[in-house]
């Protein structure tokens, strides 16, 4: 599990990838971020999951290496996730974004560790990343998805696992 950047995942390129099907897990380097531009390095993270892997392989592994691994401008982006989370009947405030600060959340409700929360979001700080979990933490707090949302994550999911 990692918590990549919106921008970091819209200039991520094919050749950035590096699977490792055996073990069920890709690196994927990222080389401008905003951590590693202050300390001129590269950054890389591992993504340990297989269902992800097989995924990633099955359908996107035709890419050339140099094409971008999302072909929308991350404009776009933002609009078919909002209109994913319209069709799905999410409550308004969802964003690309928020899937770091909900991955933030969601490590470290099963961890308990805000050490863990830090490395797979590369923060520096403890204050940085405390201010993504509880925030999430409070977020959570406020959502009820109707039982229609369910059912269709629901859906989605099992599609989603077929097609692995």
């Amino acid at each position: 599990m990692a918590f990549p950047r919106t921008g970091e995942l819209g200039s991520a390129c094919w050749s950035h990838f590096d699977f490792d099907l055996k073990r069920g897990c890709f690196t994927l380097c990222l080389p401008w971020t905003k951590g590693g531009q202050r300390r001129s390095a590269q950054e890389t993270v591992v993504v340990r999951d297989r269902f992800l892997t097989r995924f990633l392989l099955k359908h996107f592994g035709r890419k050339k290496r140099g094409e971008r691994f999302i072909d929308l401008t991350l404009y776009a982006a933002r609009q078919k996730f909002k209109l994913a989370c319209r069709t799905l009947g999410l409550p308004d405030g969802f964003s690309l974004y928020s899937l770091r600060r909900g991955g933030a959340s969601w490590e470290f409700q099963q961890t308990g560790s805000m050490e863990g929360v830090l490395l797979k979001g590369r923060w520096e700080s403890v204050k940085s990343a405390r201010v993504y979990v509880m925030d999430g933490l409070a977020v959570q707090t406020q959502i009820s998805l109707s039982r229609d949302c369910k059912d269709k994550l629901g859906q989605y999911a099992k599609i989603l696992q077929d097609a692995a």
